[in-house]
């Protein structure tokens, strides 16, 4: 099962072979990639970039983007 069939079958609360990893993974990420956390928060092209390399690494099935207070 690919990790978009396995995160759609799962929204549609069909059978899945496991449960879809989708880390929260924000300033962990950061600190893998050596990127400053605020360089991270201010620049979209970098932290799209930071996640999908720890998505790559690590085989997560997706990425969990957002900002939080923290950020803002």
């Amino acid at each position: 099962m690919t990790p978009r069939e396995r995160v759609v079958r799962t929204v549609r609360g069909q059978p899945v072979d496991r449960v879809p990893l989708v880390p929260y993974i924000s300033q962990f990420a950061t600190v893998l990639e050596n990127i400053d956390y605020s360089d991270f928060c201010q620049d979209a092209g970098l932290l799209a970039d930071t996640l999908l390399a720890c998505q790559r690494r690590f085989g997560y099935d997706a990425v969990y983007i957002s900002t939080d207070s923290g950020m803002e």
